[in-house]
C-alpha cells in the first residue's frame, strides 16, 4: 500500500509581506542602470558601515562596483529573513496605541493582577469578572 505523498507549499515573498501588514512590494529594491552622486554616496556608507559592523574590510568602491552590488541586494532568502525578523504592523499598532491609552489616562497597573485598575479582573481564577480586583480596589 502506497503512503500518500504531502507537499509543504512554502510562503512567497509577497505573502509574507502581506501577513505582515506591509504594502505590496514594500521590501524590494528597484534594479537601477545607474547611480546618481548623491546615491553613490549614500549607499557607499551604507556598504562601509555594514561591513565595519561586521569586521569586514571597509574601502572605496567604484560606481560601477556599487552598482553591481546594489543591484544584488534583494534576493528572495534576504526578504524572508527580513519578514521572520519583523513584527507585524498591525500588531505593533495595537501595542503602542495600548501603551499611549495607559500613559494618557495615567491608571495604575494593579500589582496583584497585572491588569490595569479599573479594568475586569478575573481574581484567583473566578469565573466572573471583577472590577479591579479586590487587592487593589481603593488604591487608584
Amino acid at each position: 500500500m502506497n503512503d500518500p505523498q504531502y507537499i509543504v507549499r512554502r510562503l512567497t515573498p509577497l505573502e509574507c509581506c502581506r501577513l505582515q501588514g506591509f504594502p505590496d512590494g514594500w521590501g524590494e529594491t528597484d534594479y537601477k542602470e545607474d547611480l546618481t552622486d548623491e546615491e553613490y554616496a549614500f549607499w557607499l556608507e551604507v556598504r562601509n558601515t555594514f561591513a565595519a559592523i561586521n569586521g569586514k574590510k571597509t574601502g572605496e568602491y567604484t560606481k560601477a562596483q556599487m552598482l553591481t552590488w546594489y543591484n544584488k541586494l534583494h534576493t528572495d532568502s534576504a526578504e524572508y529573513k527580513m519578514w521572520g525578523n519583523g513584527i507585524a504592523l498591525p500588531t505593533a499598532l495595537y501595542v503602542m496605541e495600548g501603551i499611549a491609552d495607559a500613559l494618557n489616562s495615567r491608571r495604575a497597573l494593579c500589582p496583584n493582577c497585572m491588569m490595569w485598575g479599573g479594568e475586569a479582573c478575573f481574581l484567583f481564577g473566578s469565573a466572573e469578572p471583577v472590577t479591579a480586583c479586590s487587592v487593589y480596589k481603593g488604591k487608584e
